[in-house]
């Protein structure tokens, strides 16, 4: 009986330390996701602003409703 117990809460603990593992590892994808996607903006930004480029898509979405 106390062997059962033990069992099952080593089985919780592992668990719970694999969803924890999961939970860091999707969060360090998020987390680069945002960084390269911030990168990419500043980056056509300055590209932009040198008027290497046209200008963005979005801008002409706006300017088209606006």
């Amino acid at each position: 009986m106390n062997l059962m117990v033990v069992r099952i809460v080593v089985l919780n603990n592992l668990s719970f330390d694999n969803i924890a593992i999961n939970l860091t590892k999707t969060g360090i994808q998020v987390l680069g996701c945002i960084f390269l996607s911030f990168a990419f903006i500043v980056e056509t930004q300055m590209a932009w602003d040198q008027e290497l480029l046209p200008e963005p898509m979005t801008m002409s979405i706006a300017k088209y409703f606006l």
